[in-house]
């Protein structure tokens, strides 16, 4: 009874281009820690700058350390009872933050970027401030801001245009545009998998594997769920069906981590699911996906169709029989309505 099944187009979940897709108001997170001098003791009323490197569209903005009275509120107007040299940052929407520190002639950074969760808080501990070079005390002036903030609005208007050129089919566009943006801005991850989506459309196989690699050589992983699903694409189109399924799972683990997908993405859950079945030898790890991509989403028709069939390879009939029950109630008049109806003939 074992038949291929067919893989839906995989999708390319990732965060919109440059700038991160819009999230609900409600997904806000908080970012506490503490600043350190450089012998060690809290530091009151330290300036704690918060920037967001993936989003030139994010306006960084300052908050001070507790001076040991309950005082340094974050973005909401909340006291916070804070001890001295801590500081609490509420309202953030989810992302990786950079957090930097001054005071004086001192400055510091924390050692890596501080990731927002929905409804969580993110301590990222202490922060050791160190006496700075001249030149890191050089002062910010209006005119650099004012530059700063010309150039995040002419890479946007780039981005822009890209994605525009992408909408229409104009590929060779989009390839033109792309390539200008790189050239000004090299560690852009999410532009190297537009240009692999771009190359994957004109049917250059080999340069899109190159982009979609280079994108994630660069990351953030957390943006890279549609590097590694165009991969999983190409190498389920050249039959490399063991690189599709690494490539595929790395998406469904990505996702899973970002508490704004609602734990996983149906699609690759589905895609994983028929990749393993295509193997002929993965029947039960086939059904595990199929179910999830079901929990994920139950209206995915095709899924509850899939799971069908793998459960009549399994003798399951009743269970089978159901799935092929829902996917006509969902898809009556679908391209798997005829196998869907023969096989409750045959159950029957």
């Amino acid at each position: 009874m074992a038949r291929k099944l067919e893989i839906g187009s995989l999708i390319a979940v990732f965060a919109g281009f440059v700038f991160a897709a819009p999230v609900s108001a409600q997904v806000t997170g908080t970012i506490r820690g503490r600043v350190l001098d450089d012998k060690g003791k809290p530091v009151a009323e330290a300036q704690v700058i918060v920037s967001m490197p993936s989003d030139p569209k994010f306006s960084p903005f300052n908050v001070d350390t507790a001076n040991g009275g309950g005082g340094a509120a974050g973005i909401s107007s909340e006291s916070a009872n804070l001890a001295l040299g801590e500081f609490k940052i509420d309202g953030l929407r989810f992302g990786q933050y950079q957090i930097d520190v001054r005071k004086g002639k001192l400055i510091g950074r924390a050692k890596e970027l501080a990731t927002v969760r929905a409804n969580d808080v993110t301590n990222i501990g202490d922060i050791t401030m160190r006496v700075a070079e001249p030149e890191e005390l050089k002062k910010v002036t209006e005119e650099d801001v004012a530059k700063a903030a010309a150039e995040r609005a002419k890479l946007k208007a780039d981005v822009d245009a890209a994605n525009a050129a992408m909408t229409s089919g104009n590929y060779d566009e989009a390839l033109t545009k792309l390539q200008a943006i790189l050239a000004k801005n090299e560690n852009c991850g999410a532009c190297y998998v537009n240009l692999g989506k771009v190359y994957e459309q004109k049917g250059d196989d080999k340069s899109a594997e190159e982009k979609y690699q280079k994108a994630i050589s660069i990351g953030p992983e957390k943006d890279m769920a549609g590097a590694y699903s165009g991969l999983a694409a190409l190498y389920n189109k050249q039959g490399k069906l063991d690189d599709a399924i690494k490539m595929n799972a790395k998406v469904n683990e990505i996702m899973e981590a970002d508490p704004t997908a609602g734990g996983g993405s149906a699609s690759s859950a589905y895609n994983q699911g028929v990749m393993l079945w295509n193997q002929g030898d993965k029947a039960a790890e086939a059904e595990t996906q199929f179910r999830k991509a079901i929990k994920l989403d139950p209206k995915m028709a095709d899924a509850h169709f899939q799971l069908g069939i793998v459960l009549i390879n399994e003798n399951k009939m009743p269970e089978a029989k159901t799935e092929f029950q829902e996917y006509l109630k969902l898809e009556p008049a679908g391209k798997n309505a005829k196998d869907a109806k023969d096989f409750l003939a045959m159950i029957k």
